[in-house]
């Protein structure tokens, strides 16, 4: 994966988050470099949290379809949230596994 190298108005708007930024939006050009692995080490957090996101609502989907199917075939309540509980392990592996190799 690349790594783009922020634009002026990144570094600008990133020494203004942290305070360092005057009231021109001029920030110390000793700190150029530290605010640009701030802004991609931001970019990285904010890329991993989505990911994140998907992965769970597609384990979520994955375990209400399990469900649903269970009970439309006639399953008892009781035992489909047995069996769901006790697959949920496996379809989180599964989603994790697919979703990493997107």
């Amino acid at each position: 994966m690349s790594r783009t190298v922020p634009s002026e108005q990144e570094l600008r708007a990133a020494a203004a988050e942290l305070g360092i930024a005057d009231a021109d939006g001029n920030y110390p050009r000793d700190k150029r470099a530290q605010l640009a692995a701030a802004v991609q080490s931001a970019r990285t957090e904010v890329r991993e949290t989505r990911a994140a996101h998907v992965e769970r609502a597609q384990f979520v989907a994955e375990v209400a379809l399990l469900e649903k199917q269970l009970l439309e075939a006639g399953v008892k309540e009781q035992t489909t949230a047995g069996v769901v509980a006790a697959m949920s392990a496996a379809l989180w592996r599964g989603t994790r596994k697919e979703t990493a190799q997107k």
